[in-house]
Formats: C-alpha cells, sequence, structure tokens
C-alpha cells in the first residue's frame, strides 16, 4: 500500500465530496477548508470553519502477515454558539467519514478501514472538536511483495 498515493486520494475523494460541500454551504455558506496540518499554536479562526486535516500516521507490513495497514489522523473542527453545536460537529464528521466510505467502496478489490473517534467540545468552545484515527486494510495478493 502506498500511502502517499493513498493520502492524495483520500484528500481528492473529500474535497470532491458533494454532500460534505453542500452541508457545508447549507450550514456556513461557505465550503470547508482542508489544511495540510494542523499547527495548535496557528488554528485558523473562526471565520476558517469548518476545516478539516489529514495526516498520515502509521503505516503496518511484514512479510508474515498478508495484510497491511494504513494509520491517519483526521482533525475536524466547527465553530458553533448555537443550541445545535454538537449535532453540527457530528454531521460534519459524518459527511466526511462517508467521504472516506464512498472512496474505499470504489477501490478494487474493495478496501476496508476502521475508524475511532474522540470529541472535545468543552476546552476550546466554540471551537468543537473531533478527532479520528482512521486504519485501512489493504489485503496482499500472492505475488506481490507485502512490504510495497
Amino acid at each position: 500500500m502506498d500511502v502517499a498515493a493513498l493520502n492524495t486520494a483520500l484528500r481528492a475523494a473529500i474535497n470532491g465530496y458533494a454532500a460534505l460541500n453542500t452541508w457545508s454551504n447549507t450550514t456556513y455558506s461557505k465550503d470547508h477548508d482542508f489544511l495540510d496540518r494542523l499547527d495548535e499554536r496557528d488554528i485558523p479562526t473562526a471565520s476558517g470553519c469548518p476545516f478539516c486535516a489529514l495526516t498520515p500516521t502509521g503505516r503496518e507490513a511484514g512479510e508474515e502477515s498478508r495484510t497491511n495497514y494504513a494509520v491517519f489522523m483526521a482533525q475536524l473542527v466547527v465553530n458553533d454558539t448555537t443550541a445545535n453545536h454538537f449535532t453540527n460537529l457530528e454531521a460534519y464528521r459524518k459527511h466526511f467519514e462517508d467521504a472516506i466510505k464512498a472512496y474505499t467502496n470504489s477501490t478494487s478489490p474493495r478496501m476496508s478501514f476502521a475508524v475511532e473517534v474522540e470529541y472535545d467540545i468543552e476546552s476550546s468552545y466554540p471551537m468543537l472538536y473531533c478527532g479520528m484515527k482512521l486504519r485501512f486494510k489493504d489485503s496482499v495478493t500472492i505475488g506481490r511483495d507485502p512490504l510495497n
């Protein structure tokens, strides 16, 4: 599994996912922003919300295993002082996840993924944070180098 190629493909899939852009425009009157990385010392202002960052964080492969894994960290942030603040964060997260699911369903052979979600809706209110650890599984076929 080429992590750099997967990173590029995921970014394109997320940015091109119509439902995510429609939701962002309906809720925030702008497209969501996609950051190359999230620097917690220099977080965009409220007017930059919603925004996300996707960072490759690991890879697992071995000659004894016929399965490779690529691990990414997604960070999603919304700014919301309304009563719907968690609802909006969760809607953003769900659209983001749906974009990834649409991409993995389109790969041949189908790539599977797992997600762990962590929320922080208190420490930086009204900036609400959702972290997603994404683990992509790629089965290695006979004749393919498992370390590639």
